[in-house]
């Protein structure tokens, strides 16, 4: 990864404290500004969906399953990456019955040993990795849009969402899809996800900040028991 904004704070342990707390901020407002437009959706998506339209379902796990990420954050202008693994196995003897466990794996100072250890990488923001790393409002707009290259969709003023693409991530590709959000004269990109149709989870989320990277989320490995 690269383009990380540095706020140049150099006193380390007062760099990741107010980093978390901007971060914090950023993930709020996004989430206030888009709980408006997705009441809005939701009311204008059903009659004028297409029958034949190929849209994203998110979380619509099959069983049997398992994902591994790399999670990148950018941690007072250095990169901070973090394995999160969601495993979905089989129980043996037993149909339609999974074992589910989610595994996050950090390298953290034994001065920095406290919230965040007991809770994992969101305990210090209090906030779950979903909020995270999937904002649930972005999600939304991700899945109402028809699947093609090309395609795009307003926000009632608020931005665009399009498909810029595809793109090859951990052994399988995806479309390309990014949220521009407007401002002023200028569309500025806050969100993006490679989405594969036939999986739950993207291919890889990043969030943008200013234009420039503060997170990403990036399948490394899927494996179908």
């Amino acid at each position: 990864m690269s383009n990380w904004a540095d706020e140049g704070i150099t006193d380390e342990t007062k760099t990741s404290h107010y980093n978390r707390e901007e971060e914090m901020k950023v993930i709020m407002n996004r989430t206030i500004t888009m709980a408006v437009v997705v009441v809005g959706l939701a009311t204008l998506a059903g009659p004028y969906q297409s029958a034949f339209a190929v849209k994203w379902e998110p979380f619509k796990f099959k069983g049997g399953e398992r994902y591994e990420y790399a999670i990148t954050t950018n941690q007072g202008g250095k990169e901070k990456v973090i394995e999160y693994i969601l495993d979905m196995k089989p129980v043996e003897g037993e149909k339609d019955i999974y074992e589910v466990s989610y595994t996050t794996k950090d390298k953290i100072k034994k001065a920095d040993l406290g919230q965040r250890t007991a809770f994992g990488p969101a305990g210090g923001y209090g906030m779950s990795l979903s909020l995270m790393i999937m904002n649930p409002m972005h999600t939304y707009l991700f899945r109402q849009l028809d699947m093609k290259v090309g395609e795009k969709m307003s926000v009632f003023g608020s931005g665009v969402v399009k498909i810029t693409g595809k793109e090859k991530i951990g052994g399988r590709e995806g479309f390309v899809c990014k949220f521009y959000q407007t401002q002023g004269d200028e569309e500025v990109l806050t969100t993006e996800m490679v989405i594969d149709l036939k999986l739950a989870m993207p291919l890889r989320t990043r969030a943008y900040q200013k234009g420039k990277l503060q997170s990403q989320m990036e399948l490394t490995k899927y494996t179908k028991y």
